[in-house]
């Protein structure tokens, strides 16, 4: 049995494949759930929306990690500290 692929060796493998096979390049822009479940044999979670996005000349994708989660002390971290006492007495 093959150890399971990380998330970055399943997207290059699709990456590859659609390079090479045009007819699986368009399953995989219209139909990116089935086409994983196939290729890998897994179960994608309706939980998981899949969306594939094909670059072109004139239009350049630009895909960010999830934002982390913050607690009120990052927020404040980040915002250069909120002064709670500036507002008391309003």
């Amino acid at each position: 049995m093959q150890p399971m692929k990380t998330m970055d060796e399943m997207r290059q493998q699709l990456i590859d494949k659609a390079e090479d096979d045009i007819a699986f390049r368009g399953r995989l822009l219209a139909e990116p759930r089935a086409v994983v479940e196939d290729e890998f044999g897994i179960e994608v979670p309706e939980s998981l929306e899949l969306r594939v996005h094909e670059d072109s000349r004139s239009v350049m994708h630009l895909v960010l990690p999830p934002e982390p989660k913050l607690d009120m002390q990052d927020l404040r971290t980040a915002s250069g500290g909120i002064c709670e006492d500036a507002f008391r007495g309003w």
